[in-house]
């Protein structure tokens, strides 16, 4: 068996990577999968002699997600459209829908916009602006669709086609001088609007919480300064052994753990305890990597070689929690797991429904006049 960590990128909710885990979980060459939807990560273990990593990432792709080994930066994303700028572009659209349906009676609007047809023709270019602007909920939610794999942008995807579709017909029955009471384009856009607000909202609070693990990880110098025989040496900090004697310099951060044997100085513990104010260290105290050296040089010596660090503890805990789930975690996605489903077949039960008591109510004004 073989274990490989990757990065996923397209994730919007639980019911996402829970239906990453469930698709990968059912293949026979795959043992075990874990997907964190905070840090995009991804393990899976599984048999080499079987499939290969890129069959597992071919698998990912048919549900409409990107997989790479190392972290990407949405390579289809254009530069110029950024999500703040899509959601601008979305509420500017969305405003201009409004104007032209909803408020149309309390605004002067000009009289060729008065026409069915031509408002409802204004509507839908406003409209495909925001549909464009929100394309991913289409490309993501349709994938999974199509998967078997449904999350909430299927919903989303679902929702707003069915409204614009009927919005369509309605644009054509105007363009035929029929009476229509008005179109559906403003549920689309609203729709959009405010699930790319939420979605917008939600990945700011994703981006805090991975920029300050990423900040508690580049709390260490790469290379230190090694005592040997008189000589101060610059050594990478992975080549730091037990025993070794190191000198730290002030604004230098302590390489690994050890003990001051010579000097003092005040230390930034704030990334191991949140206290603000520096320690004072005398010979004997015991210091920690990544503690921040404030004021004056002192010699210590490695009690631990980097990989034992308190430091590299903390980081090895946290990547444990992130790849694995608490119980109502697990319980959060056995919901997701169902409840698109349902969802989707309640509005489709509904619209059979509907149907069906349409065709009936005709069915009766035919059969009236015989009796």
């Amino acid at each position: 068996m073989t274990k490989a960590q990757f990065y996923i990128e397209g994730m919007t909710c639980s019911a996402c990577s829970s239906g990453i885990e469930r698709s990968l979980g059912r293949k026979a060459y795959v043992k075990e999968v874990g997907v964190d939807l905070l840090s995009k990560k991804a393990f899976v273990v599984y048999d080499e002699s079987q499939a290969s990593l890129e069959d597992i990432f071919k698998q990912i792709s048919k549900l409409g997600y990107t997989a790479q080994k190392k972290p990407l930066k949405d390579l289809l994303e254009p530069s110029f459209l950024t999500p703040n700028l899509k959601l601008l572009f979305a509420l500017l659209g969305t405003l201009g829908v409004l104007c032209l349906s909803m408020f149309a009676p309390l605004l002067p609007l000009p009289l060729f916009l008065k026409a069915p047809f031509n408002n409802g023709l204004a509507q839908l270019i406003l409209t495909l602006i925001v549909m464009h602007m929100g394309r991913n909920f289409y490309i993501h939610g349709f994938k999974a669709l199509w998967a078997r794999q449904p999350n909430m942008d299927s919903l989303v995807a679902l929702g707003t086609s069915a409204a614009f579709c009927y919005s369509l017909v309605l644009l054509f029955r105007a363009y035929s001088h029929a009476n229509i009471e008005g179109y559906y384009f403003e549920s689309v856009c609203v729709i959009l609007l405010f699930v790319m607000g939420g979605k917008r909202v939600e990945q700011s609070s994703k981006d805090k919480a991975v920029q300050a693990m990423q900040e508690l990880m580049q709390e260490h110098n790469t290379k230190a300064l090694k005592v040997q025989e008189g000589q101060d040496m610059e050594v990478e900090i992975d080549s730091l052994q037990k025993g070794d004697i190191l000198r730290v310099l002030p604004g230098a951060y302590v390489p690994v753990d050890g003990v001051l044997i010579e000097g003092a100085s005040e230390i930034d513990e704030s990334m191991l305890s949140g206290e603000s104010v520096p320690v004072l260290k005398k010979e004997g105290s015991q210091v920690f990597a990544g503690t921040l050296n404030t004021n004056t040089p002192f010699l210590m010596q490695a009690t631990h070689n980097k990989a034992q660090s308190t430091l590299a503890q903390i980081l090895d805990l946290i990547a444990k929690a992130q790849g694995s789930k608490a119980p109502i975690a697990r319980l959060a996605d056995q919901v997701a797991g169902v409840f698109v489903p349902i969802v989707i077949a309640i509005a489709s039960l509904a619209f059979i429904v509907w149907v069906f008591k349409g065709a009936l109510k005709r069915l009766w004004r035919c059969l009236s006049p015989c009796w």
